[in-house]
């Protein structure tokens, strides 16, 4: 197969990505760099840029939501470890099908523990005493 051949078949994923990943990328990045305007959601087109935003972040009052995800996500990390490379270990080994399939599923029940704990810190972050409330 010809280099140019090969780059026609890329194309079309390479077009994907752009429009589905780096474009959303883009305005997100855009959107954030924009004045933030209270009791607003988005800001205004011709808003000038600013790096207001991201000073917020620095404040004391953020940290201990950055230390709170990282502590999760610590746990969770250990926790996928600990538990996931030797069952993994224990499916490559098994030869019954049916007690492989068992184990199949419950690696894939915890691929979606990461989604539960995204969830979670969410609710922790707007919840009651959260800093969304202020």
């Amino acid at each position: 197969m010809s280099v140019r051949r090969s780059g026609g078949l890329v194309l079309p994923a390479v077009a994907v990505v752009a429009v589905l990943l780096v474009a959303p990328l883009l305005l997100v990045g855009d959107e954030s760099l924009r004045l933030f305007v209270p009791g607003r959601v988005g800001s205004v087109h011709d808003a000038p840029l600013t790096l207001q935003n991201y000073a917020e972040l620095l404040r004391p009052a953020y940290a201990r939501y950055f230390a709170d995800t990282f502590r999760i996500s610590l746990i969770a990390t250990l926790v996928a470890l600990v538990l996931a490379y030797p069952i993994g270990y224990r499916v490559a080994r098994e030869a019954r099908p049916r007690v492989r399939r068992a184990w199949i599923a419950f690696l894939v029940v915890m691929l979606f523990l990461s989604i539960l704990i995204r969830v979670y810190a969410v609710s922790l972050a707007v919840g009651p005493a959260g800093f969304g409330r202020g």
